[in-house]
């Protein structure tokens, strides 16, 4: 079964983009031999439709479902018309993220998740990204620390191993 699934980078241990439409990459992976293409998503600067754009793009390479940090509604829409269920609200690495989809760990959804949609575009937030608060997760040993305003944790390093950081 293909998956796709946005990253920031071009292998399996690349972090999960937390865009979908704007990522820089979609990977594109059979889940049951770990085989994978890595493509430039050719929508990441598009003045409007990316998600949509990059939804089409996924569905015409025979993907048969997403993994997604966040995806917006209209991305969301697009793919449930073709009959490509989404999973959203993951992070981590893509190598992860298919293997607990294998195991069975994840539901899809079947509207767009609140909380789980992509609002950095939304008009309100005027750049600033997911706001104060919250926590930021290390990658690589799970630990946990307060989110700095303005300062993204994915540019913050984990205090217990250096690890890479990203929001929780």
């Amino acid at each position: 079964m293909k998956l796709a699934i946005p990253a920031e980078g071009t292998d399996l241990n690349a972090v999960i983009d937390s865009r979908f439409g704007r990522c820089q990459y979609l990977l594109v992976v059979e889940a049951e031999t770990m085989s994978f293409e890595a493509l430039e998503n050719p929508f990441r600067s598009a003045h409007g439709g990316a998600g949509i754009k990059a939804a089409q793009f996924v569905s015409d390479r025979g993907v048969k479902a997403v993994l997604a940090a966040n995806i917006g509604p209209n991305a969301f829409k697009t793919l449930k018309a073709v009959g490509i269920p989404v999973v959203a609200g993951l992070n981590g690495e893509v190598r992860q993220a298919v293997e607990d989809y294998k195991m069975g760990k994840f539901e899809t959804s079947q509207s767009a998740p609140s909380g789980q949609i992509n609002d950095r575009a939304c008009s309100n937030m005027k750049g600033k990204g997911l706001g104060p608060g919250g926590e930021c997760v290390c990658l690589a040993c799970g630990t946990t620390v307060s989110h700095r305003p303005g300062f993204p944790c994915r540019e913050e390093v984990c205090p217990k191993c250096g690890g890479r950081m990203r929001r929780k």
